[in-house]
């Protein structure tokens, strides 16, 4: 019998047990995705590290919660099947034993998939290539669905909620285009995450805004907010319709009752300033990634919207690689 609802939710890179110098991804020098796929693949089934299953495997307060969800959906009398997306091991059931391990779809990060500088239009493609190497690679003892689409085509009617963060969106942007053709509602895809400029318009039509304003009325810290919010849709599950498009318009609702636990003054740039703040950045650490320099820019009590810095950032990166 099949769910109605899958919940598929980002790793974190905090676990319970060590991670092995072995099981770094960091360590693998590759360059080529799928080389490095497969060197990475290999070091997965033959290291002898203990396996402890996923759901006992992340820590931290976005795990917590998320582990916390499907009693919530029986509550309601619903079913549901909990899944981890993971850029070390693909998609994974949340009771599959695994390694610890330490790889991350999130720029500037020792364990990152993307290794070295690269174009806006490399760094997708990289990220995207990984997301299939790993979702297919075989893993000892863990059976797994190919991709999301694969899952879906299983579960045409079940609703897929998907809780990640826009750098893991990316990777899997191709798997959940596929998706929303396969299942029988588009709708039945709802994606819990940050807005964001980077991602097909498709896949931003899906996405219920997780904002800055909606932890004033949940509480908690920015790392779980996309996992709170996923709380609260549960916890409403009863009277609030499970589709993309309605919860959308209701967290947007609900956003605009809150408001930002942060006051700033800082001065406004001009297009041509961020640019040669970006520029001057990157030539001195190369692998900043856009999220960790716009920290930067505010830090110095500057200021630039979000979607305007990442638009220009990939910009600037963009014509540096190009030279």
């Amino acid at each position: 019998m099949h769910p109605d609802i899958h919940i598929l939710a980002a790793c974190t890179d905090r676990k319970r047990l060590p991670v092995p110098a072995s099981l770094r991804l960091g360590d693998i020098a590759i360059q080529n995705t799928r080389r490095r796929a497969k060197a990475w693949s290999k070091r997965l089934r033959t290291d002898g590290v203990e396996s402890i299953s996923a759901e006992r495997l992340y820590a931290g307060d976005h795990w917590s919660i998320v582990r916390k969800l499907p009693p919530m959906i029986e509550r309601h009398g619903l079913s549901s099947e909990s899944w981890v997306i993971s850029a070390g091991y693909g998609l994974v059931p949340i009771t599959a034993k695994i390694h610890p391990y330490g790889a991350t779809f999130a720029d500037s990060h020792h364990d990152s998939v993307i290794n070295h500088v690269v174009s806006t239009t490399s760094r997708k493609a990289k990220l995207q290539t990984w997301w299939k190497e790993v979702c297919s690679m075989k893993t000892v003892g863990v059976k797994k669905p190919l991709s999301i689409s694969a899952l879906a085509r299983k579960s045409p009617k079940a609703v897929f909620v998907v809780i990640a963060s826009p750098s893991y969106l990316l990777a899997l942007e191709q798997d959940l285009l596929v998706t929303l053709k396969v299942l029988k509602d588009p709708n039945q895809l709802i994606i819990i995450s940050s807005p964001s400029g980077i991602l097909s318009q498709k896949l931003r039509d899906h996405i219920v805004p997780s904002v800055e304003r909606l932890q004033s009325l949940l509480g908690g810290g920015l790392g779980s907010l996309h996992a709170r919010v996923a709380s609260l849709i549960f916890r409403n599950a009863h009277k609030w319709d499970l589709r993309a498009d309605s919860l959308r318009e209701r967290l947007k609702k609900l956003a605009s009752k809150g408001r930002s636990l942060r006051r700033y003054d800082r001065k406004r740039l001009s297009d041509r300033e961020i640019k040669s703040f970006i520029r001057d950045s990157l030539k001195r650490s190369p692998r900043m990634s856009c999220s960790a320099l716009l920290q930067k820019l505010r830090r110095s009590k500057l200021a630039c919207e979000q979607k305007r810095f990442t638009d220009l950032f990939w910009a600037v990166r963009e014509r540096c690689h190009a030279t």
